[in-house]
């Protein structure tokens, strides 16, 4: 079968459904050889490396393991076998001590499942350097989430969430960090979109024994892993979830006739999640080969979707910021509230609904208190600051961060303002690309006196070019320059600059890694003249 180019109708908006460089890549690790070879020369040819977006890196390391017995000779095949090294260190990581934390649950009388990446290796995969991790999910009864919170708070975990327990209620899942472990994402409920008190009944009933590691435990059954990929993989993110697609392919082609159509149809009408499991069948079927039987696919299409499921697909699909407001997620929290209270009763739907948002936007106080505190700091601290900024209105220069693309750079936050002015919270490791031919220059970096050099900067931050280190020093209380010579640069398109600093120390509510705070990265070139010239005599 020789697949088809992705429809342009609005049904796969932006955000999770890939575009056709994506396309090719997923080609590569998910067709057979022959048609991945000719994917893989088409990826090659049209994907410049140097740029890939994250959502294709997530893919890498499963495309290493496609091309490495055919594409020896390919110049970034070393570079794709430190790809999946480095995935399977982090998703070691991730999996380590979790088998104690599966007996401690156990040895207090609750069952757990696996979930996501952490049931798909051992299930599906099988290579845990294919399958890139950055949680392990784990699955627990409702009546028994609590319990099973408690359990990790003793054992050294922290929630970043205060109402964690309230969220029980409201929500489906709830993270977990620890300092040595990473992260865990605690369920009580599977699905996103379906938090009913016995919404997990069938998924417990259908459950499969798995021995892993040392520890009985358990994951869904085939259906039900399809049906939790495609109901969590099309929403928006701004690291496009590509991989869920590829999830969704190898789950059918690993469950082969073990996988039972006639549940998923049953279980997708009664979760009323017809539209993305039947879109995401249609995708892999015009896209990459055959997915599903004629016989589903003839089935979902026969089932009617109704308004409020076509609004709540679009919804979710909606572009958001990577820090998003409680007004901008609101929309699609209505959603979930609508299916969780739709048949509590008008009354009890309109009384429910202060505490649902405060529990699901994680406030601290009800929406009325957020609202009078939001139009106080509106009108005493932002709308001063906006009308000083609209009054020093002005374009941006070549250099600040505004005008550097997102795809330049690598650990930064999204574009923020301050004072007027746009600019990037690093992470303490970053990564800027810079597009600039070999000439001696100096390269300035304007803080805006966020974090001054003079602080903690002066001992903590260091700089490469391409692989130089390179020295610094304060060209004014917000500036840091350093000088480059054309020996520095490499024959490639982009130069890299890469910073390293130590963690922001701070008492705000912000829980982001700080590192640097960058408003422009400014490139100066030396312009050097040639010795004059003798005077004959």
């Amino acid at each position: 079968m020789n697949p088809v180019a992705p429809r342009s109708a609005p049904k796969y908006p932006g955000g999770c459904w890939p575009d056709a460089g994506q396309i090719e890549l997923l080609r590569v690790c998910l067709q057979p050889e022959e048609q991945a070879r000719e994917a893989w020369k088409r990826w090659r040819n049209t994907v410049d490396f140097e740029r890939v977006d994250a959502g294709s890196f997530r893919l890498l390391p499963l495309a290493f393991r496609r091309v490495s017995g055919w594409a020896s000779d390919d110049p970034i095949r070393p570079r794709l076998k430190g790809i999946y090294h480095k995935a399977w260190a982090r998703s070691q990581m991730v999996l380590a001590g979790k088998p104690a934390i599966l007996q401690a649950l156990h040895a207090a009388g609750i069952q757990t499942m696996l979930l996501k990446g952490a049931a798909l290796i051992p299930t599906v995969y099988h290579d845990v350097g294919t399958r890139p991790m950055d949680d392990f999910d784990l699955f627990v009864p409702r009546a028994r989430a609590r319990d099973a919170m408690n359990i990790l708070l003793s054992r050294g975990w922290e929630s970043e969430f205060p109402n964690r327990e309230a969220l029980v209620d409201s929500a489906h899942a709830c993270h977990f960090q620890h300092p040595k472990e990473r992260r865990v994402d605690l369920h009580w409920h599977v699905l996103h979109a379906d938090c009913r008190p016995d919404a997990d009944e069938d998924f417990w009933n259908g459950r499969v024994a798995l021995h892993w590691q040392g520890v009985e435990t358990s994951t869904l059954q085939p259906a039900d892993q399809l049906l939790h990929a495609c109901e969590h993989g099309p929403r928006f993110n701004t690291v496009p979830p590509l991989r869920w697609l590829a999830d969704a392919w190898n789950i059918i082609h690993a469950a082969g006739p073990a996988l039972d159509w006639d549940r998923l149809c049953r279980q997708t009408a009664q979760r009323r999640l017809t539209l993305p499991v039947r879109l995401s069948l249609e995708w892999l079927e015009s896209n990459i080969g055959p997915a599903a039987p004629r016989e589903t696919l003839r089935a979902l299409r026969a089932v009617r979707v109704s308004m409020f499921e076509r609004i709540e697909y679009r919804l979710a699909q909606r572009p958001l910021p990577p820090v998003s407001t409680v007004l901008q997620r609101l929309p699609l929290n209505l959603c979930y509230y609508w299916r969780l209270k739709r048949n509590a009763g008008l009354l009890r739907l309109a009384s429910d609904l202060s505490d649902f948002v405060q529990h699901i936007s994680l406030m601290e106080a009800t929406p009325g208190k957020s609202l009078r505190y939001r139009l106080s700091d509106f009108r005493h601290v932002r709308l001063p600051r906006l009308l000083r900024r609209l009054r020093f209105a002005r374009p941006p220069s070549p250099g600040e961060m505004e005008t550097i693309h997102p795809h330049d750079l690598t650990g930064f936050h999204a574009l923020e303002s301050w004072d007027g002015r746009s600019f990037r919270w690093s992470q303490t490791h970053a990564i800027i690309r810079l597009r600039q031919e070999p000439c001696r220059a100096t390269i300035t970096f304007d803080l805006g006196r966020l974090r001054r050099w003079k602080g903690d900067l002066e001992e903590s931050l260091s700089v490469q070019f391409n692989t130089h280190s390179v020295p610094l020093r304060a060209a004014s209380s917000q500036t840091v320059v350093f000088e480059v010579v054309p020996e520095m640069f490499e024959q490639a398109v982009y130069q890299r600059i890469v910073l390293r600093c130590e963690k922001l120390e701070h008492d705000t509510h912000d829980k982001r890694e700080l590192g640097v705070p960058l408003f422009a990265v400014r490139v100066t070139p030396i312009q050097t003249h040639a010795p004059a010239a003798q005077p004959k005599r």
